[in-house]
């Protein structure tokens, strides 16, 4: 049985817990406002708003319904376009989209309303930024943009200062108009939906053992398998409640493997670690996917080109792997064996990850067909600090130009130690190509991603240091 509340309706269903969200919704729920599009998570026209529980309140944040599972929203506050209407006329947001001409055809519409409304809940600005970038993984094929750019100025100036307190803030919501009275008795329903629960975490009776496969975000597992519209019986990897994703811990960085990348980029703590968080989150997804996809997950579905492990390699992390038999630590270096191969056990998962005190990232480059919103065809990241004059603590990752993840350990101990000018870092460039393996794909011939890793790994040294000439060595 899996119990959530559907706007403002406490729904309890006798379905698989592997049925994707998106298909249930449209399917016996009718809520026909979600709209299948892509099924992979790159158009926004599937959007829902998920509450989620956390002490007295709930938050909502916008989620892709094509990269859920319906065990994914046991105990949770489900809310398709439907539930936003008002009994008459349109919400604000709704009235904005449709007076700048932000919808044509419609399609994209309710997509663009959810997350748009979501950026009004969670942000205390809601600034034309924040609101164009929540916008961003919307795909329109009608309007040509300019017209989400208007909606969001106008959204902007209309609910740009709100309380700090969340519960003020919904209730100034609901006074606008932006979302219907139901939205103030959510909490206390989704208590009661867990009590009839028991408290049970995993739909189904489902164990980490008896399961087909675990899940968490579904951001990989779910495009790979798009055309099952039922996916066997999985387990599912919920996020802890009550504890702290991302926390320093005797002086290192230590982040829970379900840790999403809207997590890291919301994260004063993370910022310390990487102070251009925003900038490279943005590289990685459209915020509809950061909400979804994990730091495990983007670890163990062994990518040669995931962002997040390009950025995690260069940082030294160490992985807690937790199998049948107790813990055990493991470099991120060694993880990955081959193409799509790691060295996770039988039974065994990612629980955290831990980066050892006083690393900084100071680069991460990616090339892709698109700027952003798209994957990387070479990508790579960097560490390194000065003393004195020279180079010390240097690393390099790179991806996209063999068949896994890899750290450039040839260039990073050429560069160790050693006066920080143009001439030592051309020869680190000249070791780079010497240790890669690229192979010419869809994304690209060999010759091009041995051009591309080049420009990305002496990005890093022109960003970060800008005034040691090192631009003499651009192409």
């Amino acid at each position: 049985m899996i119990r959530f509340l559907l706007n403002d309706t406490s729904v309890e269903l006798e379905r698989p817990a592997g049925e994707l969200l998106l298909d249930t919704l449209r399917g016996p729920l009718r809520r026909t406002g979600v709209k299948q599009g892509c099924r992979e998570g790159d158009c926004g026209a599937c959007a829902v708003l998920i509450g989620e529980l956390s002490g007295e309140r709930l938050s909502y944040r916008a989620m892709p319904s094509c990269m859920m599972l319906l065990g994914h929203v046991e105990g949770r506050h489900v809310v398709t376009v439907e539930g936003l209407n008002p009994p008459a006329g349109l919400t604000p947001v709704q009235r904005v989209v449709a007076e700048e001409g932000a919808t044509q055809c419609g399609f994209c519409t309710p997509g663009v309303v959810i997350s748009l409304t979501s950026t009004l809940f969670g942000s205390t600005t809601a600034s034309e930024a924040e609101l164009l970038e929540s916008a961003g993984g919307n795909i329109c094929r009608c309007t040509g943009y300019m017209s989400f750019r208007r909606a969001a100025r106008r959204l902007a100036a209309d609910f740009g200062e709100r309380p700090q307190d969340p519960v003020a803030r919904l209730r100034e919501l609901i006074q606008a108009g932006v979302i219907p009275p139901h939205f103030e008795s959510a909490p206390a329903k989704l208590r009661k939906l867990r009590g009839a629960s028991e408290g049970g975490d995993q739909p189904a009776g489902t164990t980490s053992s008896s399961a087909d496969y675990g899940i968490a975000g579904g951001t990989d597992a779910l495009v790979q398998r798009r055309v099952a519209t039922h996916i066997d019986t999985p387990h599912f990897h919920h996020r802890p409640q009550g504890i702290d994703l991302i926390k320093m811990e005797s002086g290192d960085c230590v982040l829970d493997a379900s840790t999403t990348f809207e997590d890291l980029k919301r994260s004063e703590t993370w910022r310390t670690i990487d102070s251009r968080a925003v900038r490279n989150m943005d590289l990685v997804a459209s915020q509809l996917i950061r909400e979804r996809a994990t730091l495990g997950g983007n670890i163990s579905n062994a990518s040669p080109i995931a962002d997040g492990v390009i950025c995690l390699l260069a940082l030294g992390t160490e992985l807690e792997l937790q199998g049948p038999t107790g813990s055990r630590q493991l470099p991120l270096a060694e993880f990955f064996l081959g193409y799509k191969l790691t060295a996770l056990e039988e039974g065994e998962i990612i629980r955290r990850l831990r980066i050892p005190g006083g690393r900084r990232l100071r680069g991460f480059e990616k090339v892709s067909r698109r700027e952003r919103l798209d994957i990387a065809t070479v990508n790579s990241a960097a560490c390194f600090e000065l003393s004195g004059a020279n180079f010390e603590g240097v690393t390099l990752s790179a991806g996209g130009v063999g068949p896994t993840p890899m750290l450039l350990k040839g260039a990073a101990a050429h560069l160790e130690g050693a006066a920080a000018t143009p001439d030592r870092l051309r020869g680190a460039l000249e070791i780079a190509q010497s240790e890669v393996q690229p192979i010419s794909d869809v994304r690209g011939t060999a010759e091009y991603k041995r051009l591309l890793l080049r420009q990305l790994v002496l990005a890093h040294f022109v960003e970060a240091l800008p005034d040691h000439g090192f631009e003499e060595l651009c192409l």
